[in-house]
């Protein structure tokens, strides 16, 4: 439910409704079902929106569909950032990665971590609708659902640009961690479903004031390379291993 609600975030829209399309086998526990609405309820009551409809038939699996449904007076989109915007992100990355690392090994979890707050963010994460009523009047963007290295790399290429980074917007608990593997989670952890927006550099200032948690990390170029900077070197950001289609 998250997710699709960061859909809609991404794109500058107010949750309004969802759909939900329910395939189960005839055996399955009606607790099982009434937990799973139970669920969506309590994202909904938080971030705006209401079941409206469905569908419901038999299936030798169980499978979950849901279509969001939002409304935008602009919509968002990746293809009209211009050279000089810079890059803004919601809030920090990784933590959603470290959170399913500890789950599957937590033996190699460093005793120093809380694992806790990384934990919320891999089984909680939160669509970014609080951001909307900041966006300025020209803005480009996208979520890092699949990453943020990916969400910069798709909102570069779109609007026909290059990308020069320099902020690691790494969640705290990582910084104990390989410095490495913290870097590679950050970028290509996933999951996250924070906002990554294109804007002028006086409505960045003003977004990051009103909007706690967000920071700016970079700026689009005319050069087409996707660079990040720092640690004392430079580092050419590539798309994730994976890809929708």
């Amino acid at each position: 439910m998250a997710a699709n609600l960061s859909d809609l975030a991404a794109m500058g829209a107010s949750p309004i409704g969802i759909t939900v399309g329910l395939a189960l086998p005839p055996e399955t526990p009606s607790l099982w079902v009434k937990e799973l609405y139970q669920g969506m309820k309590d994202c909904l009551d938080r971030f705006g929106g209401t079941i409206v409809g469905g569908d419901l038939v038999r299936s030798p699996l169980r499978m979950v569909s849901i279509t969001a449904l939002g409304q935008a007076a602009q919509p968002v989109l990746r293809s009209t950032a211009q050279p000089g915007d810079v890059l803004v992100v919601t809030g920090y990355h990784g933590a959603s990665k470290a959170g399913l690392e500890h789950l599957l090994h937590p033996d190699k979890t460093p005793t120093s971590v809380d694992p806790a707050p990384l934990i919320q963010a891999h089984q909680y994460p939160i669509p970014r609708v609080d951001a909307l009523p900041y966006l300025p009047d020209r803005v480009s963007g996208m979520d890092s659902s699949d990453g943020l290295a990916d969400a910069v790399i798709q909102l570069a290429r779109a609007s026909h640009l290059g990308a020069q980074l320099w902020g690691l917007p790494m969640h705290p608990e990582l910084n104990v961690y390989d410095r490495a593997l913290a870097w590679n989670w950050t970028f290509y952890g996933g999951e996250d479903f924070e906002l990554v927006l294109a804007m002028p550099p006086a409505a960045a200032q003003r977004f990051v004031q009103a909007v706690p948690g967000s920071l700016i990390i970079g700026e689009l170029t005319q050069a087409r390379a996707i660079v990040w900077q720092g640690d004392g070197r430079s580092r050419q950001l590539t798309q994730s291993a994976f890809q929708h289609f």
